[in-house]
């Protein structure tokens, strides 16, 4: 079979299985076993040998039985750099790649010199990664309480050499302690937990506990919000991924834990995802 022949049963056979972007998704297996570039494997005339097409079908065959993409892939893209994923680690999205360029842009207009950094619910490290990428004197911190996603993040920090980052396994920030962060960034758990049932079948094999944020899907932004102004700079930056329609509840949250400047931005779909906040100058506690 030649390589259309294959671009067009693939297509074909995620389509009748009520996959999403059947064509695209159809070009990235295919271009994975065959070792190259999606943009070249649409440029080319190559043969399919059996081996390759047994391999194909392989992974078609778990795709369609629900099994997320980039697992099978074992890999995805994240702000320049290559993220390895798999069974245990949550999957980066578009909308953590946007929060994580703000917070890159805030990082940046900090008046301070080696800025501070921590990552919490850091997963497969991408967040911590990408910004200690992007701000290279920066050095920052990637916390999670689950051991097979800092596995994921400590292979994640090899596999692209960045040196200015550290992970640490432990509950959000407790017991860290190891000085005051300039910015503090946060991607958490955030689906209500009646909710979690009712997701795409795609998204229930990722780790639950990289889903469930509660009751209201706020536990995790209180308990964060709530204890995080010991391990704040004065003026120091908060920025958080937000679920849908969180933004009010987590910026009473914010005001009433002394957070000042919020701002709040959309998503590609209009849906209001980000939030950045400034601590209050000259607050203390107690």
């Amino acid at each position: 079979m030649n390589l259309l022949e294959t671009i067009k049963h693939t297509t074909l056979t995620l389509k009748d299985h009520k996959i999403d972007n059947p064509r695209y998704e159809a070009e990235l297996i295919i271009s994975h076993v065959l070792s190259v570039g999606r943009q070249r494997l649409i440029l080319s005339d190559i043969k399919i040998t059996n081996r390759q097409l047994q391999s194909i079908n392989r992974l078609v065959k778990k795709r369609i039985s629900g099994l997320p993409l980039q697992y099978l892939l074992g890999e995805v893209d994240f702000l320049d750099i290559r993220i390895s994923v798999g069974k245990g680690v949550f999957i980066p999205r578009p909308e953590t790649e946007l929060m994580t360029e703000y917070a890159i842009k805030e990082v940046r207009r900090l008046d301070c010199k080696k800025p501070f950094i921590l990552d919490i619910c850091t997963g497969s490290g991408c967040v911590a990664l990408a910004v200690a990428k992007h701000v290279k004197d920066a050095f920052v911190v990637g916390t999670d309480i689950s051991e097979a996603a800092l596995d994921f993040a400590i292979k994640n920090a090899k596999r692209n050499r960045i040196n200015n980052v550290s992970f640490i396994r432990c509950d959000l920030f407790s017991p860290l302690k190891i000085g005051k962060f300039d910015l503090i960034i946060s991607n958490p758990p955030y689906i209500k937990t009646n909710e979690i049932l009712k997701l795409q079948r795609e998204v229930k094999k990722e780790p639950v506990i990289a889903l469930d944020g509660g009751l209201e899907g706020l536990d995790f932004y209180r308990r964060i919000i709530n204890n995080i102004s010991q391990s704040l700079k004065d003026s120091a930056m908060i920025v958080f991924e937000l679920g849908f329609g969180q933004a009010g509840d987590v910026s009473r949250m914010l005001i009433k834990n002394h957070m000042s400047d919020i701002n709040i931005l959309k998503d590609y779909a209009g849906i209001e995802r980000i939030i950045i906040a400034k601590r209050q100058d000259g607050f203390r506690n107690g």
